[in-house]
């Protein structure tokens, strides 16, 4: 007899908005379950499902953001050892524990969604509820690709090493795929995504979804034109709600309901108590109100830069600490109470998507249209379309950094930019160093799987 290790089914289940509570727990079966009796019913299916969306919860809840965070030219450290100052130093190895726990965790996603892909032909598992498991395991594998590779266009063919295509439920160690078989695969099940999930469907997944992971998959490989369609539709289509005057909408709820209409989030992950608390690697590493100074600070020419402008309303977001002392350093203060609403994907970086994509592509009117928004939100003035593209193009590019700071975007803006043909220094260092990605753990070594080099920047 076969069996399927659960490792824990505590999910997710979105509730209509006139519930009361946003989650429920199901019933954790018994660690060990054969498995060809345990999917009986539509519920197990559910569970099932849900426990994928459990584990892309733990994974992109702040863990993964940070991490990419860590690797950019954002932040200081307070602190010289530990697993996050390694990726930070970029030099993390096979031995770092929140490296190997979270790549661990992301696979534990697709897992999931592979147990419930290969059960398609029971009749308990629905269109629906494959179309969602492959949306998780195409976000999975792009959020993977682009911290445990170098970027798409390191190579002229992408024929550069990705991560190991995962599609079924075998644990056998293979060799990695490249990264255009990465990106290929990526396409092909967010492209399914879209075709086949609801427009409206709660917490979960939605072809609105699918629609804006395709939006920066194609933004991460320079396909400008694709990435702005995409990014467009989320923004013109969709029954998403613009805030035209507060940031931090994206990361707060009202109360125990959620409207998908009544936020700009596209795709988010909630919390909304300790117990499926999903953001304590940012309070607990960012969290300005702590006893001690917090571990991940500003850079201090970042942090002047964005308080020099009296304007922007995002300058709230930073403490200037001990100023004028040799010890002053920004805090910043947007993860000190608990992220209750952490947008995967949002309008915000559709708009900022949509803009650089169509100044790339030479569409003046278009890329002011979807940047203005954005900084007018901001208290800033809003450029014309008089203004020259490239300078349009630094601007996208700067709102985002500021936008997504302690978010991790900044990290693959510069590889992709990078990889797109521009010199980037990175603390000092070529945007593709060995250390701008990270080392896989000890588990995956094996004679036919290539580690990445290790070494640092």
């Amino acid at each position: 007899m076969n069996w399927y290790k659960s490792l824990g089914w505590v999910g997710l289940i979105a509730l209509s908005t006139s519930c009361d509570s946003l989650f429920l727990e199901p019933e954790i079966p018994s660690d060990q379950i054969p498995s060809e009796t345990a999917i009986q019913t539509a519920e197990d299916a559910q569970n099932l499902l849900n426990a994928s969306y459990h584990e892309t919860a733990n994974y992109l809840g702040g863990q993964y953001q940070t991490l990419a965070e860590l690797l950019g030219d954002n932040l200081r450290i307070n602190g010289s050892s530990g697993n996050l100052v390694q990726v930070y130093n970029r030099a993390s190895d096979f031995f770092n524990g929140d490296v190997g726990g979270h790549y661990a965790t992301a696979y534990r996603a697709v897992y999931r969604a592979n147990d419930i892909i290969n059960r398609a032909d029971l009749d308990v598992v629905s269109d629906q509820m494959v179309a969602e498991a492959r949306f998780l395991r195409g976000l999975a594998h792009l959020e993977l690709v682009r911290l445990w590779a170098q970027p798409y266009g390191y190579s002229a063919d992408n024929s550069h090493d990705g991560i190991v295509i995962s599609n079924s439920t075998d644990y056998t160690l293979v060799s990695r795929n490249t990264v255009a078989e990465v990106y290929a695969f990526v396409e092909e099940e967010l492209q399914f995504a879209e075709a086949n999930l609801p427009a409206s469907n709660g917490f979960y997944a939605t072809s609105w979804a699918a629609k804006a992971a395709l939006a920066r998959m194609y933004f991460q490989m320079h396909d400008y034109a694709n990435a702005a369609t995409y990014a467009t539709d989320v923004i013109e289509n969709g029954p998403f709600t613009w805030n035209t005057t507060d940031p931090n909408e994206r990361y707060t709820l009202s109360g125990n309901s959620y409207d998908v209409t009544m936020y700009e989030n596209v795709f988010t992950v909630v919390s909304t108590s300790n117990i499926d608390n999903r953001s304590g690697f940012y309070r607990g590493n960012y969290n300005t109100e702590a006893a001690g100074p917090p571990f991940l600070r500003i850079t201090n020419p970042f942090g002047a830069a964005v308080l020099a402008d009296a304007n922007d309303g995002r300058g709230a977001w930073l403490e200037l600490t001990n100023e004028g002392d040799p010890n002053e350093f920004y805090g910043l203060n947007k993860f000190n109470s608990d992220v209750q609403n952490n947008g995967v994907f949002t309008l915000t970086e559709m708009y900022l998507i949509a803009a650089e994509s169509f100044a790339e592509e030479g569409n003046t009117a278009s890329a002011v249209a979807n940047l203005n928004p954005v900084m007018l939100r901001a208290g800033l003035s809003g450029l014309s379309t008089g203004d020259a593209l490239a300078t349009i193009i630094l601007t996208a590019q700067a709102q985002r950094r500021i936008e997504f700071m302690g978010e991790g975007h900044r990290t693959h803006d510069l590889k992709r930019l990078g990889s797109d043909g521009e010199t980037i220094s990175v603390r000092g260092s070529n945007w593709d160093c060995d250390g701008m990605v990270l080392q896989f753990p000890a588990s995956e070594q094996s004679d036919n799987f290539n580690m990445n080099p290790e070494g640092g920047c």
